[in-house]
């Protein structure tokens, strides 16, 4: 036994507890017994002593340096500290210098995604390397996370698309020693493929992509699940639709759409989505995909002629999917089905809230396309004036007049319906719709497509009204004299004229053969002014091909108009005025042929 001096100048040796210290752990008589007279090293309430392995005012890090007993959840906290700080190289030094405990993938792949986040991809290649060199080996959701970084790059130069394969090719050195284990989550040991995919999309190597898919498990864990196949589909569905040597890249993308569909349905895994997919996919292909596409939708939806069918469906029908089957019945010519698919959902309560702007204009193309089949078949006739002599002061007077209902010319229902589908948007959009319906331009355009083709001035300056908010009458002879117009509807919600719409109300009046409607046409047109109609003549007369066209085409409509209203009694004044319009038109219809002339040579 120590004797007892010895005992008491060991004691005196030893440094004082601090009061913090005796505070935290109050000596064995302090502390209140437990059951069978134990002491209780815990206690309760505010005497509440920690346990022995709390790490409690013991730092984990003390100046960069991990501390032997520390874990690496608590690492990875600390650099996600230091990373946000900008401070990736300190990161990365505390990590290197770390007791291999306090490592693991998890912590090497935090700093592998901030490399790349930062886009310094060959620090990011190199800490990937070192993290293999410790002997971590990443799992699924590593390799997930690290092809995603890889993924995000701004731009894959050859350099790096070769780092990205020699990881892809330890993936499958990964995924091949997984066949082997029992209880393999298929879903996270899978999930690397869609970010390598994507890169392959980004490269054009869709080609590769689709061998990949082939190459892998029909059965088991590791067969691909309906969230990688519905990665893959929506892939491919946005691939550019350009011509290559390899032929039509449209008819490939379906083949390859095809392929997966096929599989999908063999392990019936088609859900809503992956059937939107799909059909998104085929929609873009020939006559053959296109069947394709109405026999899956038929297998897996039903007859949708069938009016219950909507509604009724195993398989929901969202706008999404609403949106691909307007598409297919488009692009199939089955017009006439489009139209009382819309019809049927605007009818129905549950499928009214899900109808969209978007759906309102394949309707509306719908229309469109029947009205130029039946223009093709028997025009209608044009609408001529009483034969009055061109000086009789009476001319104007003798016409009926332009904003009356004319007879009907044959293709008036269409237009009718348009202009419907129109005042529809119209009122949902202010009665609280829970999806995006308010018309924009492109819809008004749509409308007045489908008035020119039908000749109906009547929709055409009703469409123009809910437009502008300009009421058309204010430019007749006798609304002229009323002072300027003013528009009914608040300024953000106003659309203006432009040429194209402005192109088709011309053209319509000429047609018509109808003074009346030829003045207002033309008073509008005045309205907004040539600099509006044709552009300041700074960039060619339009901001790119299709607005040039348009303009050049509003130009000759004017022209015509012009001429043609010439030929009436007109006022001095009148006259003055129309031969000045007419000089303009005539200048800019100049500049914008030597515009089309220049893009034709150029192309050529």
């Amino acid at each position: 036994m120590v004797p007892g001096a010895e005992v008491r100048r060991i004691k005196k040796a030893l440094p004082l507890a601090s009061a913090g210290n005796l505070s935290a752990h109050p000596s064995p008589n302090e502390r209140p017994s437990g059951r069978r007279g134990r002491p209780n090293y815990r206690g309760s309430g505010e005497d509440r002593a920690p346990r022995r392995f709390e790490l409690r005012d013991r730092p984990d890090i003390t100046g960069g340096h991990v501390r032997p007993s520390q874990r690496p959840f608590g690492v990875a906290q600390e650099i996600r500290k230091i990373m946000e700080e900008g401070s990736l190289d300190d990161a990365i030094k505390m990590v290197s210098s770390a007791p291999i405990s306090s490592q693991n993938e998890v912590v090497w792949t935090l700093l592998i995604k901030q490399a790349l986040k930062e886009e310094r991809t060959t620090l990011a290649f190199d800490t990937y390397n070192q993290m293999k060199k410790r002997g971590f080996m990443p799992t699924g959701r590593n390799y997930t996370a690290i092809l995603s970084g890889y993924d995000h790059l701004s731009q894959l130069n050859p350099k790096q698309w070769e780092r990205v394969n020699r990881i892809w090719e330890h993936y499958k050195a990964y995924l091949t020693a997984c066949r082997g284990r029992d209880g393999v989550e298929g879903s996270e040991v899978l999930s690397p493929h869609v970010p390598y995919f994507k890169m392959l999309a980004r490269l054009g190597e869709y080609d590769r992509m689709v061998s990949i898919f082939e190459s892998m498990d029909t059965t088991g864990p590791l067969a691909p699940n309906k969230f990688l196949c519905t990665a893959i589909l929506g892939l491919v569905a946005r691939r550019p639709g350009s011509n290559t040597e390899r032929g039509d890249v449209r008819a490939d993308m379906a083949s390859m759409t095809v392929k997966i569909a096929n599989y999908m349905m063999e392990a019936k895994m088609i859900d809503n989505f992956a059937l939107c997919t799909i059909l998104r996919g085929l929609v873009k292909g020939g006559d053959e995909h296109l069947r394709v596409a109405w026999d899956i939708l038929s297998k897996q939806i039903g007859d949708i002629t069938d009016p219950s069918v909507l509604t009724d469906s195993a398989i929901e029908v969202d706008h999404f999917l609403f949106d691909v089957i307007l598409e297919l019945c488009c692009a199939m010519n089955k017009y006439h089905l489009a139209i009382d698919l819309v019809d049927r959902a605007i009818q129905s309560k549950n499928m009214k809230q899900i109808v969209t702007r978007n759906h309102v204009h394949y309707a509306l193309d719908a229309l469109s396309y029947q009205a130029a089949e039946a223009n093709e078949q028997s025009k209608p006739p044009s609408v001529k004036l009483p034969t009055t002599p061109a000086s009789s002061p009476s001319a104007a007077s003798t016409s009926p007049s332009p904003l009356s209902p004319s007879a009907p010319l044959g293709l008036n229902a269409l237009s009718a319906k348009a202009l419907s589908l129109l005042e529809f948007t119209i009122l949902e959009a202010y009665s609280g719709h829970p999806k995006d319906v308010l018309p924009t331009r492109s819809t008004y355009h749509r409308a007045l497509v489908i008035a020119w083709r039908a000749n109906d001035w009547e929709t055409a300056t009703r469409v123009f009204q809910i437009m502008t908010g300009l009421d058309p009458a204010h430019f007749t002879d006798a609304g002229s004299f009323q002072g300027p117009p003013k528009s009914l509807k608040s300024i953000e919600a106003v659309v203006d004229m432009d040429a194209q719409s402005m192109s088709y109300l011309v053209r319509i009046a000429c047609a018509r053969d109808d003074v009346g409607m030829i003045k207002i046409a033309l008073r509008i047109h005045s309205y907004y002014g040539p600099k509006k109609m044709f552009g300041d003549g700074s960039n060619g007369g339009g901001r790119d091909g299709m607005d040039a066209f348009y303009r050049y085409k509003h130009a000759v409509a004017v022209r015509e108009a012009v001429i043609r209203v010439m030929q009436e009694s007109l006022t001095q004044a009148e006259r003055v005025s129309y031969k000045q319009m007419l000089f303009t038109v005539k200048r800019e219809k100049e500049r914008l042929q030597q515009g089309r002339d220049f893009l034709e040579q150029t192309e050529a």
